[in-house]
C-alpha cells in the first residue's frame, strides 16, 4: 500500500471515538530493545514475542498509527484467531505478516517530531500526549510493552526524563560482524557502498568521510560510544544484557534469563512451550561486495580488538 493512501486512511480514522478506560500510569515499565544497527534486534524482538505474551506493536497495529485503538482491536482479534509464532523473517528491520513486529517508524517520527532521516530530537515534543498514546496501548493488553525502535535509542535520555523509567534489553553483537553487515546492507539496499545506511550518529561530520569503510568504522564506534553514555544513567537493575551470538546458539537459555529477570521484579511472564527453529549467524561472512580487501581487513580487525 502506498504511503499516500496509508496517510489518507489514518487521517480519516484519527478522530475515531472510543470508550477504552486508559490507565493514568504504567502498570509495567515499558521495555525497549537497545542495539546498534544490524545487531539482531529484529530477531530478538521476534523471539521474545513468540515465547512471551508481550504487548508489542505488530504490523497491523503499526499501520493505524493515527488511531492506535483500531490497530489494537484488530491485532487482538487476529491473536485470538491465531496461535501466533513468528516466521523469523526480516529485511532491513522490516517484517512481513500482520502479527509480525514493527519498528513503528510512522508513529515515532510523528511523536518525536523527526523529519526525513533524522534520529535525534531537535524540536519540541508533545510528551504529555505521547505518554497518553503509550498508556492507551498498555490499557488494552495486560502485559508489558515491548518496543524495538531506532528512534528511541538516540533519545533515550529525553524519553526517560519526560515519560518515566524503562527496562532495557541491551543487545550486544560483535562489532566486526556489525561492520560487515552494514557494508553488505549498503549494497543490498542501495547498490553502492557510498550511500550511508542505518542510524545516524550525533556527529554529522561522519558524512564527510569519503572512504565507505572508514565511514562505517566510525559509525559503529560512535554509535557504540553514544549507547554506552546513554545507558550509564539507567539503574543497573533495569538493564539486561543479551549477546546476539548466545541468542542464536541457545535461544531458550536466553529466554529463561529474561524470565528470571522479570521474576526478580515480581512480574509474572510465562515462557511458552514452543520449539524454536535453529538460527544462523546472519551476515557474519566476509563482505560479499568488498571492493577494497585492504580497507575491509584493516577496519574489521580494529573492531575485533
Amino acid at each position: 500500500m502506498s504511503k499516500d493512501l496509508t496517510k489518507k486512511i489514518n487521517n480519516y480514522l484519527k478522530d475515531f471515538k472510543h470508550n477504552i478506560r486508559v490507565y493514568k500510569k504504567f502498570k509495567f515499565l515499558p521495555c525497549f530493545i537497545f542495539g546498534l544497527p544490524r545487531s539482531g534486534s529484529t530477531l530478538l524482538h521476534q523471539i521474545m514475542i513468540t515465547m512471551f505474551d508481550f504487548n508489542y506493536v505488530s504490523n497491523i497495529k503499526g499501520f493505524f498509527y493515527q488511531n492506535i485503538i483500531i490497530g489494537n482491536l484488530l491485532h487482538n482479534q487476529f491473536v485470538k484467531e491465531n496461535n501466533y509464532e513468528s516466521n523469523f523473517i526480516s529485511k532491513f528491520g522490516n517484517t512481513n505478516g500482520p502479527l509480525e513486529p514493527s519498528e513503528w517508524g510512522w508513529f515515532w517520527r510523528k511523536w518525536l517530531n523527526l523529519q526525513n532521516n533524522e534520529h535525534h530530537i531537535s524540536r519540541n515534543v508533545d510528551w504529555v500526549n505521547l505518554k497518553k498514546e503509550l498508556l492507551t496501548i498498555e490499557s488494552m493488553n495486560s502485559s508489558p510493552l515491548l518496543f524495538d525502535t531506532p528512534f528511541i535509542n538516540g533519545n533515550l535520555d529525553k524519553f526517560i526524563n519526560n515519560i518515566g523509567p524503562v527496562i532495557i534489553f541491551d543487545l550486544e553483537r560483535s562489532h566486526s560482524a556489525i561492520f560487515k553487515s552494514l557494508l553488505n546492507a549498503r549494497i543490498q539496499k542501495y547498490g553502492t557502498l557510498k550511500k550511508y545506511y542505518g542510524a545516524m550518529t550525533r556527529e554529522k561530520k561522519i558524512l564527510r568521510i569519503q572512504n565507505p569503510y572508514a565511514q562505517v568504522f566510525q559509525q559503529v564506534k560512535q554509535l557504540n560510544l553514544e549507547k554506552k553514555n546513554m545507558l550509564q544513567s539507567i539503574p543497573k537493575d533495569l538493564v539486561l544484557k543479551i549477546h546476539y551470538e548466545n541468542l542464536i546458539k541457545q535461544p531458550m537459555k536466553e529466554m529463561k534469563k529474561i524470565q528470571r529477570f522479570f521474576e526478580r521484579k515480581k512480574i509474572k511472564i510465562n515462557l511458552k512451550k514452543i520449539v524454536l527453529p535453529k538460527f544462523i549467524n546472519r551476515n557474519n561472512n566476509p563482505a560479499k561486495f568488498c571492493t577494497s580487501e585492504y580497507d575491509f581487513t584493516k577496519y574489521s580487525q580494529q573492531l575485533q580488538n
